[in-house]
């Protein structure tokens, strides 16, 4: 795999400590990350991942002068404002908005569609 990628950067979305230069020389962060991670540590709450985590790859993005900044969340809709994933998602997209970085939201249906079945 190593050979598709130009280079790998190894660190810990809930610890910043961990992710001191990961932006520089990037022009586009795409991020997905969320609950999937937090399942596979259940000391690490969905905040830490979902907000926490994203919020410190975007901190690391301005500081290294990104262009842009995309992020997969949920499909905004009254079906799902009640639950907390979606609140704490919803928290990321306003710091999002609030940087100084132009920004995508993705907001995909099957996301959705999984979560009514869990």
């Amino acid at each position: 795999m190593r050979d598709c990628v130009d280079d790998v950067f190894v660190g810990e979305a809930t610890n910043p400590d961990t992710l001191q230069g990961l932006c520089e020389g990037i022009g586009v962060v795409i991020s997905a990350l969320g609950v999937a991670s937090s399942r596979t540590n259940e000391t690490i709450s969905l905040d830490e991942v979902d907000y926490g985590g994203n919020s410190n790859i975007l901190k690391q993005a301005v500081e290294a002068g990104v262009k842009k900044f995309i992020y997969v969340a949920f499909v905004k809709t009254a079906d799902f404002e009640h639950l907390e994933i979606t609140r704490i998602k919803e928290r990321f997209v306003s710091e999002l908005r609030d940087s100084s970085l132009d920004y995508c939201v993705v907001r995909p249906r099957l996301f959705s569609l999984i979560w009514e079945r869990s």
